[in-house]
């Protein structure tokens, strides 16, 4: 009697152990290397901030340093032995986008309230910083690149005047549309161009169609989560740095979705919460995300909390975008008849239960 017992026992817990395996986001990125990359302490990152990365070079804004440092793209071994480092009299630089046919690398730098374009380099072409309304900008914060079809306008999160605004890349303002009075933070176009703009007030994410662009869908990440930055990947995978909170705690972490919308159970594969090092601030925040688009690396930058506090890093993880949860779709408002289930469509019996089911089988005889 014991022995069928302890049978039934394993079996329950061998039940248990598969649900909570099964329903677990699988691993998406590993560390390059052996390990995370932490911004060398000679570089005194206060607080990397955005990320912008190019086939060519990757750039890290130090938003607090006034400084931006590029690395090349192919070299993410060494996330801590820039390529250069350039100060355009920047205040506060943030987010950026590369135009590649004009070799234009444009820079929201948002305590000058300016736009400023540099070359791949970062050796100073011009800047912009319109003086009166409705061109003038209140704390720039990001920049993403629109269709080619009309024109790659410049469409910028002017972050404290709580809209979107469009430039033409020659400087000429185009128009702007309301993002709900809520601090806009980040923004990136899908292949789609769908436009993707975090708000980090709210938790959520507004998806506009250029052609509808005052009615975006709003998606919640999730109760608590603040997402930061903003990028895709190079199949349309939504990356988000956010902060968290874990038992009054902040934490920075990097989510990335095959699938963004209200309309989906949307899935995600989170990359490990990142720690600070010995002696640092515990409470951090992730700020920036991209994905090399050649060689497929991760890109993360995080930094402390406190305004004052030091300890910014640069993360470099390889990138596996076929790991990703596919979302499963919202069931349909009417109910379909079943069909009589055939030899191909029974759903396969997972191989960690055909084990449990065997090892009870043994442990009953």
């Amino acid at each position: 009697i014991m022995e069928r017992k302890n049978a039934v026992g394993l079996l329950v817990l061998c039940a248990v152990l598969h649900l909570a395996v099964s329903d677990k986001p699988s691993s998406l990125c590993t560390p390059y290397g052996s390990g995370p990359n932490y911004g060398n302490t000679d570089l005194q990152y206060e607080r990397a901030h955005f990320v912008l990365t190019t086939d060519i070079q990757t750039y890290v804004t130090d938003r607090y340093n006034d400084s931006i440092y590029r690395y090349p793209s192919s070299d993410a071994a060494r996330p801590n032995d820039p390529t250069g480092k350039f100060d355009r009299n920047f205040s506060q630089p943030s987010g950026a986008a590369y135009y590649a046919p004009d070799d234009d690398l444009f820079i929201a730098d948002i305590g000058n309230n300016r736009i400023v374009v540099t070359d791949k380099d970062g050796v100073f072409k011009r800047d912009w910083q319109p003086a009166a309304p409705p061109a003038q900008m209140n704390a720039p914060h990001d920049i993403a690149i629109g269709p080619p079809s009309e024109g790659s306008k410049l469409y910028i999160t002017d972050t404290a005047a709580n809209r979107m605004v469009i430039f033409e890349r020659n400087e000429s303002y185009v128009g702007e549309f309301s993002v709900d009075d809520e601090d806009p933070t980040s923004c990136a176009f899908d292949s789609q161009y769908r436009l993707y703009v975090t708000h980090k007030a709210l938790g959520m994410v507004f998806i506009h169609e250029l052609d509808d662009l005052d009615n975006p869908r709003k998606v919640l990440i999730e109760d608590g989560v603040k997402p930061k930055q903003i990028n895709i990947g190079p199949n349309d995978e939504v990356l988000i740095a956010t902060s968290e909170s874990n038992g009054g705690t902040e934490f920075g972490a990097v989510r990335i979705y095959a699938n963004l919308d209200k309309d989906s159970n949307n899935s995600y594969c989170a990359v490990a919460n990142l720690v600070p090092l010995d002696g640092e601030p515990a409470s951090r925040e992730a700020y920036g995300v991209d994905v090399d688009p050649v060689n497929k690396y991760l890109w993360v930058t995080d930094g402390p909390r406190e305004v004052s506090g030091q300890g910014g890093h640069v993360y470099v993880y390889v990138f596996d975008s076929a790991l990703i949860p596919t979302p499963t779709p919202t069931p349909p408002e009417t109910p379909t008849p079943t069909p009589t289930p055939t030899a191909s469509s029974v759903r396969e019996i997972p191989k960690v239960l055909v084990l449990c089911i065997l090892a009870f089988i043994g442990f009953w005889l």
